[in-house]
Order: structure tokens, then C-alpha cells, then sequence
């Protein structure tokens, strides 16, 4: 999955590029030129404005004051439960917060001292500012147990990606319960420890509740088949290892299986995405040469 992420952030870096630095000297021509231009000419000269106008540079980095003051002095409070080992989310870390306050508060300076329309960029930071506040304040909202629980029960529920990161977390509870137990750890502080290092809030409760169903005399298999967040198969293998006797067996069976369809499943979409992330790169950058192109080819046609 690298290298599609590497593709897309260079592929971003290039058409912010050409966005900025390079279509506006280019299309400055046509500026003088008494022509009706092309649709899609004129939709990158406007895309290439907004790139490079004081307007958005004030939303941007009035965003990214915003969002790094509202995380550096926001601290959420989560409740400890007792008797399980707690899986509260870290406080929100300082670096990050203040990197974007310096880089916002670098780039203002620069954008005050050496642009002319200085008013504009100053106009605009308070919405900017705004925006980021309530962009902190999500991103903060996430770190709570209630965001966290939210968030992790939409990615479940993504399609196509979801059952990805069920057959993850699966394959982390299998393998990290079977070897809990085969180490000689009791049932239940097994499961408090899964719960911690599951690594999804949605999960983690259903974990939470099976373990209360535990110490009430239940069976591991009936509250993971309840929840229906657990394939109708890993239940039905836990039930027949509890009976029979060979839990941890069956639960490295498990996280063998599903371990092994993650790595398939992980290639299948890697090689899905890499001809995916070419095809919009460079069909964006074709787009951004034909809008320039065209014109100039047209041109020269009226004059001969």
C-alpha cells in the first residue's frame, strides 16, 4: 500500500506545482488576447487563481492556526474503568499543534510583508481561523471514547475496506487471545489484554461486554455471535474448540486464515490501486497540458 500513497502525494505535489508556478505564466497570455476561451481552459485558469489567491492562503492557514491552537490547549477527559486495563486514547500530542500554529504564523508573515493584497488575506483569516477550530475540535472529538466508537463503527461499515479491517482486527484477536492462553493467562484478564491491543473502539465493547458474559457463566462464542461483528465461521470455531477441549488450537487456525486472506486481500487491492493512481495522475496532468495546448493550437490555426 506504499507505493499508491507515494504516487498520490507526488502526483499532489506536481499539480500543486503546475497549479501555481506554472499555468499562471503560461495562461497570462490569453489575458490580452480579445478570444473566447475554452470551457475547460477557462475552468483552469479559475482553479489556478484560487490556488494562488490571498483568499485561500488566508482560509488555509488561518485553518491551520485554528486547528493547532484549539489541540494544544484542549486536553479531552476520558473515564477509567476500573478492573480492566485501560485502552484511554493518548492526549493529543504538542509537536503536531505547534508545527501548525509556526507554519501558519510563518507563512501570515511572509503573506503580509510580501504581497500587496495583504487585506484580503487578512479578511479571510478569520473564517480560516473558524474552520480550523471546529476542524481541532472534530479531531479532538475523536479521541474521545464516543468519537472513538463512532469512528470505528463507520469504518467497519465502509465498503470494500471494512471487511479489511474486520478480518485485521479478527486476525489480532485470534492470535493474540490464542497465545494468551497457551502462555498459561486466565480467561478474562486474556480478554481485558485483547481488548487493549484489538486497536478498534467498536470491537473493543463487544469484547468488553463478552468478557462481563464470562463471569456470568456464558461461553466465549454466544456474546462474540450476538454482536454479529464477528464472522458466523470464527464463532463457530471457538464454540466446537471450547467443547472440544482445543480453544487455542482452533484460535491459531483462525488467525492463520484470516491472516493469510488480509495479505491476499492487502495485494489484490495494492494491485488494483497502482494502474488506478497513474490513470487520475495522469489524466489530471493531460487535462492541465490540453487546456493550454488547445488554445495556443487553435491560434494558430486563426492566424495562418
Amino acid at each position: 500500500m506504499a507505493y499508491p500513497i507515494l504516487m498520490l502525494l507526488i502526483g499532489s505535489v506536481l499539480i500543486t506545482v503546475l497549479m501555481i508556478g506554472v499555468v499562471p505564466k503560461v495562461t497570462a497570455i490569453f489575458a490580452s488576447l480579445d478570444r473566447a476561451l475554452p470551457w475547460y481552459t477557462s475552468l483552469l485558469i479559475f482553479v489556478s487563481q484560487s490556488f494562488a489567491s490571498p483568499v485561500s492562503h488566508g482560509l488555509l492557514f488561518g485553518a491551520l492556526v485554528g486547528a493547532g491552537a484549539f489541540l494544544l490547549t484542549h486536553r479531552p477527559v476520558e473515564p477509567v474503568r476500573a478492573g480492566v486495563v485501560s485502552v484511554t486514547p493518548k492526549k493529543p500530542s504538542k509537536s503536531g499543534a505547534m508545527a501548525a500554529l509556526l507554519v501558519g504564523g510563518f507563512v501570515a508573515i511572509l503573506e503580509l510583508v510580501f504581497r500587496a493584497e495583504s487585506l484580503k488575506f487578512l479578511l479571510s483569516l478569520l473564517p480560516g481561523l473558524l474552520l480550523g477550530a471546529g476542524v481541532g475540535s472534530f479531531i479532538a472529538w475523536l479521541r474521545t471514547e464516543k468519537g472513538r466508537l463512532a469512528r470505528d463503527t463507520l469504518i467497519l461499515n465502509l465498503p470494500i475496506f471494512g471487511s479489511l479491517f474486520q478480518m485485521i482486527a479478527v486476525a489480532r484477536f485470534a492470535s493474540t487471545l490464542a497465545s494468551l492462553l497457551a502462555s498459561g493467562v486466565q480467561l478474562l484478564r486474556a480478554m481485558d489484554i485483547v481488548r487493549a491491543v484489538i486497536g478498534n473502539a467498536a470491537l473493543e465493547k463487544v469484547i468488553e461486554e463478552a468478557a462481563t458474559a464470562i463471569r456470568e457463566g456464558e461461553s466465549i462464542a454466544e456474546p462474540l455471535k450476538r454482536s454479529k461483528r464477528f464472522p458466523p465461521i470464527v464463532t463457530h470455531m471457538i464454540a466446537v474448540g471450547e467443547k472440544s477441549g482445543q480453544l487455542e488450537q482452533m484460535l491459531e487456525a483462525v488467525a492463520t486464515s484470516y491472516e493469510s486472506t488480509v495479505e491476499i486481500r492487502i495485494t489484490a487491492l495494492t494491485s488494483i490501486l497502482e494502474p488506478l493512481m497513474i490513470v487520475i495522475m495522469g489524466g489530471a496532468v493531460g487535462f492541465i497540458a490540453f487546456a493550454i495546448l488547445m488554445p495556443l493550437i487553435q491560434m494558430n490555426d486563426f492566424n495562418q
